[in-house]
């Protein structure tokens, strides 16, 4: 009898749990993995469908019924933690041991968001696994990787063909494709604006996005095509958001002559993997899964990465046009005094719009060229109990530097103590601040769009070195994320 052989789940009863039909990340893995286990094994699979939400109680009692010997649950970190704890004196009941199966993008994750009641905690890579160890809560940490297969390199003349048939008249340009969802983390604003540096030197070139539709054309959660139209002015840039197939996938990855990416973090980031396999290669931010995920020359970073700087996970993630905030251009909300109002707080950062009958006074280290700011807070309260002023409000310019200076100085005194007892306050909370901008909340890893653009020239220059590196990641993925390898790994996870 083979290793293999004795390495069998055949005798398992399993039960995936996520939101398996829907058109999301979570419904993606899913369908690979279910497929995963239906190939290689004959164990007993039951799928509940958590696209709809269905009742917890139905839930319940439809794995008591069936008795499962593992649950596994898909799902970010707030779900797993509520579905975890709902479930778990049921699994408990009938020794069904909980897998939570969860994706982490960015460092520093929070303790109370990891408190799941699970057996065992997945994640898509070893960088994952160490930053919930750093928070552990009492159960192993394992990692089960993502199969990347079914991309394929084309001859030289077939994706000379696909060009013309993707792009007519343009197709002898330099073609630069970004492939990502339409999210804040995906952070587009800042490929489409190091594609614009790249252009400026090598004005035969395109960029060709594809995304997908916004859920909604509003707020930071979902860009607008309408927003991100902002960004691309006076450049040749082709948007997709259509559906694809696979098959039309690969053939999007052969059009290109190379992928950038910018992403801020990823549980596992398929997009440059799958890119190598069609024989394309990406530039990728170091960041995340990218850290651990990549082939590595004695633990140098890889040619084709930029490093990137670490950058608290709320004030990134809530933000669409990230240089423009970064560089103190949006102004925050913090408190207005009033003579009228009721004192009240707020729990959430964000940008109101001024009112004529108020006075605003703005904090920056950085944008001192605004009417009435200040860049030390005892000469703006000395300012306030110097005038006769009613109603006001002081707002911070967004920029790191001085949101991080309105936290440390708020952390030791409150502007309110310094001001007329008579005025009604209403403030921003300092925990939210502390969400937004502190030193010990969440992480994720932004690129310098500079060293975007130089890297994309670099190659533009050296097709040579381009292809070396496009062959190395391209055989690193060929050996490391077939369907056997992951499967294994998943065997190693059920029979351990």
């Amino acid at each position: 009898m083979s290793s293999e052989e004795y390495r069998s789940i055949d005798h398992l009863k399993i039960m995936w749990l996520s939101q398996i039909s829907k058109q999301n990340s979570f419904g993606e893995v899913s369908r690979v993995f279910i497929e995963l286990i239906k190939n290689f094994s004959k164990c007993e699979l039951y799928l509940l469908d958590q696209s709809n939400d269905t009742n917890i109680n139905i839930l319940a009692q439809t794995i008591v019924n069936l008795k499962p010997d593992y649950l596994i649950i898909l799902f970010n970190d707030g779900n797993l933690k509520q579905l975890t704890h709902q479930l778990s004196s049921t699994c408990s009941e009938i020794n069904c041991k909980i897998i939570c199966y969860c994706p982490i993008e960015y460092s520093k994750p929070l303790k109370k968001l990891l408190d799941f009641k699970c057996d065992i905690c997945l994640t898509m890579n070893a960088w994952a696994a160490v930053e919930i160890e750093k928070q552990l809560v009492g159960y192993p940490v394992r990692v089960l990787e993502h199969i990347v297969e079914d991309f394929y390199h084309f001859s030289l003349n077939k994706r000379i063909s696909i060009k013309k048939k993707y792009y007519g008249e343009l197709y002898d340009r330099y073609i630069i494709g970004v492939v990502n969802a339409n999210n804040a983390r995906k952070k587009l604003d800042l490929s489409i604006r190091a594609f614009r540096i790249f252009h400026q030197e090598v004005p035969n070139s395109l960029l060709v996005i594809k995304t997908t539709l916004p859920i909604n054309d509003h707020g930071s959660a979902c860009v607008s095509y309408r927003f991100l139209r902002k960004f691309m002015d006076d450049i040749p840039v082709i948007v997709m958001m259509n559906n694809i197939t696979k098959t039309e996938l690969n053939e999007l990855y052969n059009s290109f002559d190379l992928v950038i990416n910018t992403t801020e973090g990823e549980g596992f980031g398929l997009i440059p993997f799958e890119a190598a396999l069609s024989g394309t290669l990406s530039i990728i931010p170091y960041n995340s899964a990218y850290l651990c995920l990549l082939p590595t020359h004695n633990g140098e970073m890889p040619r084709y990465c930029v490093p990137c700087t670490d950058i608290p996970y709320e004030y990134s993630r809530n933000t669409d046009d990230y240089i423009h905030h970064r560089g103190g251009y949006d102004l925050m909300y913090f408190l207005t005094a009033t003579a009228s109002s009721e004192k009240s707080v707020t729990e959430t950062l964000h940008q109101i719009t001024h009112r004529a009958d108020y006075h605003v006074y703005t904090i920056s280290l950085k944008r001192t060229e605004l009417l009435h700011t200040f860049d030390n807070i005892e000469k703006l309260i000395e300012e306030l109990n110097t005038k006769a002023i009613c109603d006001f409000e002081i707002r911070v310019t967004s920029d790191l530097e001085s949101l991080r200076y309105y936290l440390e100085w708020n952390k030791e005194y409150t502007i309110e103590d310094f001001i007329n007892s008579n005025f009604d306050i209403t403030k921003t909370t300092i925990v939210a601040v502390e969400n937004y901008v502190g030193e010990n909340s969440p992480h994720v890893g932004i690129v310098d769009i500079n060293q975007i653009a130089d890297k994309v020239m670099y190659y533009y220059r050296n097709s040579k070195e381009k292809d070396n590196d496009m062959l190395e990641l391209q055989n690193h993925v060929k050996d490391r994320f077939t369907s056997r390898a992951i499967y294994n790994q998943l065997l190693d996870v059920l029979l351990c």
